[in-house]
């Protein structure tokens, strides 16, 4: 039976949806690697890649030098998936295991450098950055490559909290304790916060100094919450703190 107008006008539009749908682009998850940069965060899909096909795919979507010295590690064949993380975070993940060093550029993470086993020391290089006068504040070979996390603050302090949340995280103990410091000179509710989450570090050390750094700022509860903790000389560093803290209130009038 011959279609109507109406019907043959709805067949023409049902295949031409189905040759638009069938043009689409692929989705994200088939490209590999996929790597998003947005507002200074890292999302990246990796599955069977080169870590050299990587990090050239990571500095073209965020402008950061990456030089692979390490020609042994360049081959091996990394599957990992990271979301929303500031750079530093990132490259820590993706680089495990690997020795590098980052360069900042005020509080920007500028260029990271792989470093090869028996390979001189890394000079600080942003011949890919844009035109203009080069950074005079980056830090050079053998200092602590720490951010600016006070810029960060002055700059934003949501954006520096974040920052300096997840620089606790980091697996540099110079970051760690770098964040530390700026947090003890800080004060807020956000403060506390970012302080219990540290109490839970894998490093009793590091444990301690959060600690130290809630005493200061009166947090007593917090401080005697750690008397449960899993290691004995975190216990005992907390019930320390408790009793000077306890003199200290037994002087005030």
């Amino acid at each position: 039976m011959a279609l109507s107008k109406t019907g043959r006008r709805i067949l023409r539009l049902s295949v031409m949806f189905f040759f638009l749908m069938s043009a689409k682009v692929q989705p994200s998850e088939k490209i590999n690697p996929f790597v998003s940069f947005s507002e200074g965060r890292l999302s990246i899909r990796a599955v069977d890649v080169s870590l050299s096909d990587l990090l050239r795919e990571i500095g073209k979507k965020s402008d950061i030098v990456v030089e692979l010295r390490d020609q042994e590690a360049a081959e091996k064949q990394l599957t990992l998936e990271v979301n929303d993380l500031s750079p530093s975070l990132a490259f820590e993940e993706i680089l495990r295991g690997f020795s590098f060093v980052f360069f900042y550029d005020r509080a920007r993470l500028a260029q990271v450098v792989v470093l090869s086993p028996d390979g001189p020391p890394p000079q600080l290089s942003l011949s890919r950055s844009a035109p203009g006068p080069q950074p005079s504040t980056s830090k050079p070979p053998g200092s602590n490559p720490t951010p600016d996390f006070e810029q960060m603050l002055k700059r934003s302090r949501v954006e520096g909290m974040r920052a300096l949340s997840e620089a606790l995280a980091s697996s540099n103990p110079d970051v760690k304790r770098s964040a530390l410091e700026v947090l003890t000179e800080q004060e807020g509710l956000d403060v506390t916060r970012i302080l219990t989450g540290a109490l839970r570090d894998s490093d009793p050390s590091f444990r301690m100094e959060v600690l130290e750094a809630l005493a200061d700022k009166g947090e007593t509860q917090l401080v005697r919450s750690a008397l449960s903790d899993q290691n004995t000389e975190v216990r005992e560093r907390a019930a320390e703190l408790l009793e000077i803290e306890g003199e200290e209130g037994e002087k005030k009038p």
